[in-house]
């Protein structure tokens, strides 16, 4: 279990972190700087900067610069080195570039550094070439290339020397951390002289898949530590909290169909008995496993309609006429028959007449019948005409009625 870095704050609360070598380095870092970090250590949680704002303040020649600190990086290159203010060496940081054009600044490798002073303390290694500040001379670049037990920089880290925890370059979270456990660091400060207690941790159950198919589902379980480790003891190989997350339930989700019956055609007849049919249209088909449609695409399905019978219009007619009666006169009748050979159904048109309905007529009446001639003879007489011999009697035909329309003739 390693915690996290701890920030240092300077007497008037700006970050310090990787500057706490500049606590009791022979400088008073009381936050006059005009270049670079500006930090203030001159107060009673930093002792004055470890002593080195109480001493009184010597030059580079060992003169008393009490009140004069100001005169760094005023643009006035301070550089007499017989009996004036002398500001121009490496514990003055050479006059904070005020002598930059004047004297020849050098850095670890002996190259001219003059335009580049303000490097020096700025929270990086300065170590390459042209600007190399990695030396004692120039307190190894004002802390900045400070390197742990395993030469790894450890800039901002000052703070864990004897913070309690045993910082010894074990893997911790899954990432190396510093090593201050050797003899430069009096083994951590006496962090890494506890005895030591292995980190214990395990993983708990999977949640579970958060879907059951699909693209997005994620199964989770939580690493937690129930014992932390304590001085040179093993760490856990993640921290409490940590969560894994894997993929699951990947397949493609079931999808069901989607599908519908189309409107009904027209019936195919107006009466009698039609029919009318209507398609089924898949729009979605059913995939991996989805519920399949209640018919198949282009499905027809058919239902009867317009069952009321048709109306059927009545058929039929006169049969001939009969014989007339008479032969003439005007007493002459004939007859007919009305027959029916479709009777009219369903609202049909009837035939205005029932079946065997009888109509009769006049017939022959434009004839006019023979009339024969009628007559009678009167009596004998009585008187014959001769009284014997050869006599005659006479009678006389009278004629009531004479012979019409080819009748007989009277004798």
């Amino acid at each position: 279990y390693q915690s996290c870095p701890v920030t240092e704050y300077d007497c008037d609360g700006r970050d310090a972190s990787g500057h706490l070598s500049w606590v009791g380095d022979g400088v008073c870092d009381d936050g006059t700087q005009t270049t670079g970090a500006v930090l203030n250590f001159d107060c009673d949680d930093y002792n004055s900067d470890g002593g080195d704002c109480v001493q009184e303040c010597e030059d580079c020649n060992g003169n008393d610069c009490f009140g004069l600190r100001s005169r760094q990086g005023d643009g006035v290159c301070d550089n007499d080195s017989q009996n004036g203010l002398n500001f121009y060496c490496a514990a003055w940081r050479y006059d904070l570039l005020d002598c930059q054009n004047e004297e020849q600044c050098e850095d670890c490798d002996g190259n001219d550094c003059s335009a580049i002073t303000n490097f020096i303390g700025d929270g990086f290694c300065d170590e390459a070439d042209g600007s190399n500040f990695d030396c004692e001379a120039w307190n190894f670049d004002e802390g900045d290339c400070v390197r742990d037990c395993d030469g790894v920089l450890m800039t901002g880290m000052e703070s864990f020397v004897g913070d309690g925890l045993c910082d010894d370059g074990q893997l911790v979270h899954g990432t190396e951390i510093i090593n201050l456990n050797c003899p430069d660091f009096e083994f951590d400060g006496g962090d890494c002289d506890v005895p030591p207690v292995d980190c214990v941790g395990s993983w708990g159950s999977w949640s579970g898949c958060s879907v059951t198919c699909g693209d997005a589902g994620v199964n989770s379980r939580t690493y937690t530590i129930s014992t932390h480790a304590e001085g040179q003891g093993a760490n856990c190989p993640y921290p409490s909290g940590r969560v894994e997350r894997v993929e699951c339930n990947t397949q493609d989700c079931p999808v069901d169909c989607e599908g519908s019956w189309s409107a009904p055609s027209t019936c195919s007849a107006s009466c009698g008995g039609g029919v009318r049919t209507t398609t089924f249209f898949v729009a979605v088909p059913a995939s991996n496993g989805g519920v399949g449609c209640e018919a198949t695409d282009g499905d027809v399905s058919s239902f009867d309609c317009e069952t009321d019978a048709c109306p059927v219009d009545c058929v039929g007619n006169w049969q001939a006429w009969s014989s007339c009666s008479d032969s003439c006169g005007p007493d002459g009748l004939r007859s007919r028959t009305f027959q029916i050979s479709v009777p009219a159904d369903a609202g049909g048109v009837s035939c205005g007449h029932e079946d065997a309905d009888i109509d009769w007529g006049e017939c022959n009446t434009e004839f006019d019948c023979p009339s024969d001639c009628s007559g009678s003879w009167s009596e004998w007489g009585s008187e014959c005409s001769s009284s014997c011999g050869a006599g005659t009697v006479s009678r006389t035909f009278s004629i009531e009625e004479d012979a019409s329309n080819g009748g007989g003739e009277c004798p």
